[in-house]
C-alpha cells in the first residue's frame, strides 16, 4: 500500500510536469501551428536553473530548503520564456515571412533543439569545472550533478510529502485557471483570441497580432521553465533530459486535441498517469510471469506512442473534439 501510494505521489508530480508542458506546447502551436520541437528542452533549461540556484544561493550547504522554488520558479519563467521568444523573433517569424511552409519550421525547430542541447552540454561542462576548482568541500560535491545529479535531496517536505508531489498539481490547476480567466477577462486575453482565430480580421481592427504571438511564445516557454523546476525533482539532470520527454509531451497534447490549453493540460495529465502505472504493474506482470525483477523504466515510451495511435483511430481531433455531454449522459453521470 505504501507503494501505491508513493506511486501516486510521484505520479502527481510527473503527470503535471507533462499537463505543463502539453499545454505550452498546445499553446505555441494555436499561435504558429507549428509543432516545436525544442519544447522539452525548454524544461531541460529550467532544469538547470534549479543547478545554478542550488549553487548560488549555497543551498547546496544547507540541505532541503524552499529557496530553491522561491528563487528557481520566477528566475525559470523569465529565462526560459526569453529564450523561447527569442526562438520565436529571430528564426521562426522571418521564416514565416518567407513563405517557409509548416515543415520547414518544423525543422528550424529540430535545428534550434540540436543548438539548445548543445549549449546545455557546454554549460554542463563549464559548471562541472567551476565545481571542481572549488575550494569548498561541500561544492565540490556538486561536480557530477550537471550531468547525472538528482537534485530531489533539495527539496522541502510537507508533511512528509515531497513538495513537487503538491506544487507540481498546483501549478498545473493555477495556471489552467488563470489562463481561462486571462482569454475570457481581460482585453488582452480577447485580442489574443482574435489575433489566434482571424490575424488578419485582428489587425484590421488595430490589434498588434505580431505583438501578441511574441507575449504567446513568452508565456509557453515561461511555463516550460516551471515544468523544468518540477521536473528536475523527479529526474537525473543531463542535457538531453529533454529529448527523453519530447515524445511524451506531444502525446499529451495530441490526445488533448492540439486545439485547446484545457484539453492540452488534461492530455498531458493523462498521458503522465498512463505511462507511471503503466510501466509500475507490467513490471509486476512481467516479474510474476519470469520469476524475476523487470525494470521498463526506459520504455515508457511504448505507452504514450500507444496512446498516441489510438487516439487517432478513435477520435482524430483529440479529448476536446467530443461530445463529452452525451459521453457523461450515457454514463449516468449526468441527466
Amino acid at each position: 500500500m505504501v507503494l501505491n501510494v508513493q506511486l501516486f505521489l510521484d505520479t502527481m508530480a510527473y503527470a503535471s510536469v507533462l499537463g505543463l508542458l502539453s499545454m505550452s506546447l498546445t499553446l505555441t502551436y494555436i499561435v504558429s501551428r507549428v509543432p516545436n520541437f525544442a519544447h522539452a528542452t525548454f524544461a531541460a533549461i529550467g532544469s538547470y536553473m534549479v543547478l545554478i540556484v542550488v549553487w548560488l544561493l549555497g543551498i547546496y550547504k544547507t540541505g532541503p530548503s524552499w529557496g530553491v522554488y522561491y528563487a528557481s520558479l520566477p528566475l525559470s519563467f523569465i529565462v526560459v520564456g526569453a529564450v523561447a521568444l527569442l526562438q520565436y523573433l529571430i528564426v521562426l517569424r522571418p521564416l514565416a515571412k518567407k513563405g517557409i511552409s509548416i515543415d520547414g519550421l518544423m525543422i528550424a525547430t529540430l535545428g534550434i533543439d540540436i543548438i539548445l542541447v548543445g549549449l546545455l552540454n557546454i554549460s554542463a561542462d563549464f559548471l562541472e569545472e567551476i565545481f571542481q576548482q572549488s575550494p569548498d568541500k561541500d561544492l565540490r560535491k556538486l561536480v557530477t550533478y550537471p550531468r547525472s545529479g538528482y537534485l530531489s535531496s533539495y527539496e522541502p517536505t510537507i508533511m512528509g510529502v515531497t513538495a513537487s508531489s503538491i506544487l507540481g498539481p498546483l501549478l498545473l490547476v493555477v495556471s489552467t485557471v488563470g489562463f481561462y480567466l486571462f482569454l475570457t477577462r481581460t482585453k488582452f486575453g480577447t485580442a489574443m483570441r482574435a489575433a489566434i482565430e482571424n490575424p488578419q480580421l485582428a489587425e484590421t481592427l488595430g490589434i498588434n497580432v505580431n505583438l501578441v504571438y511574441s507575449i504567446s511564445w513568452f508565456i509557453a516557454g515561461g511555463l516550460a521553465g516551471i515544468a523544468g523546476v518540477i521536473m528536475v525533482m523527479t529526474t537525473k539532470l543531463n542535457p538531453t533530459m529533454g529529448w527523453l520527454l519530447i515524445v511524451s509531451v506531444f502525446a499529451g497534447s495530441i490526445v488533448g486535441g492540439l486545439g485547446s490549453l484545457f484539453w492540452g493540460a488534461v492530455g498531458g495529465l493523462l498521458i503522465g498517469f498512463l505511462e507511471q502505472f503503466g510501466v509500475y504493474y507490467t513490471q509486476i506482470i512481467l516479474g510474476a510471469l519470469t520469476g524475476e525483477t523487470v525494470s521498463l523504466g526506459n520504455y515508457r515510451q511504448v505507452f504514450s506512442l500507444g496512446a498516441i495511435v489510438v487516439m487517432l483511430l478513435v477520435a482524430p481531433q483529440g479529448l476536446a473534439s467530443l461530445n463529452w455531454g452525451k459521453i457523461l449522459s450515457r454514463l449516468g453521470l449526468r441527466r
